[in-house]
């Protein structure tokens, strides 16, 4: 797995290729935006927007990767599923393989902007999780401190050899991290987020997850 290893608020963080993020002191896994069921809604919805396996994909990433390195702790940051409807569409295998996922951890559901988390699942639901000094949750603010967040799958556009491409990113600076989409296919924020641009510092960098991981200024 390709990573990117780098300091934020005194602690050694890890950006993996994948989106998720790695504490290592702490064992936390964090991700964000899985969008479990979100192919079933949109389908619905707008007639294959979405390749019919979006759920077992994500969630043999997300396993393989709870395999390999077995955080003791594992955050999902808001729009696990799109609406609480989704969880009904969630077909036995996958409810069972997410059930297997939350069993003999600590698993948190941070609230997205879409739904108040999936109710009768494992695991415990907040609007905002402290853990040490870091706070996550699902939208970052303008007066946030040590904040990791996720909502708004930061792009960055990188110029190279004359061709330009654009690539998911962590956005990274002094007082926040804000996560990529876990869920593949999902939308990037577009490349001129002023959303973004007012949240973050002057110094921050963007992780970009490419071919290879490379940490570019994001301004």
């Amino acid at each position: 797995m390709e990573q990117h290893e780098f300091n934020f608020s005194g602690q050694q963080m890890v950006a993996n290729q994948s989106g998720s993020l790695w504490w290592p002191s702490e064992k936390l896994l964090c991700v964000s935006n899985i969008h479990l069921a979100k192919s079933d809604t949109q389908n619905k919805a707008y007639k294959n927007m979405l390749p019919p396996f979006h759920t077992q994909e994500s969630l043999a990433r997300l396993g393989d990767e709870i395999k390999q390195i077995n955080p003791v702790i594992v955050i999902c940051l808001g729009n696990s599923f799109d609406e609480l409807k989704s969880l009904d569409s969630l077909h036995s295998v996958d409810h069972k393989r997410l059930a297997a996922l939350t069993a003999g951890r600590r698993w948190v559901w941070i609230d997205g902007d879409s739904n108040a988390g999936p109710v009768d699942l494992g695991g415990s639901h907040h609007n905002e999780f402290r853990h040490k000094h870091l706070s996550f949750r699902n939208q970052a603010t303008h007066a946030g401190v040590c904040e990791i967040s996720g909502h708004h799958n930061p792009s960055k556009i990188l110029n190279e050899n004359g061709i330009s491409t654009i690539h998911r990113c962590f956005a990274v600076d002094d007082n926040r991290i804000i996560l990529p989409a876990f869920s593949q296919g999902d939308e990037r924020d577009g490349t001129k987020n002023t959303t973004l641009d007012m949240l973050m510092g002057d110094n921050a960098i963007a992780i970009t997850l490419g071919r290879e991981i490379k940490p570019v200024l994001m301004k």
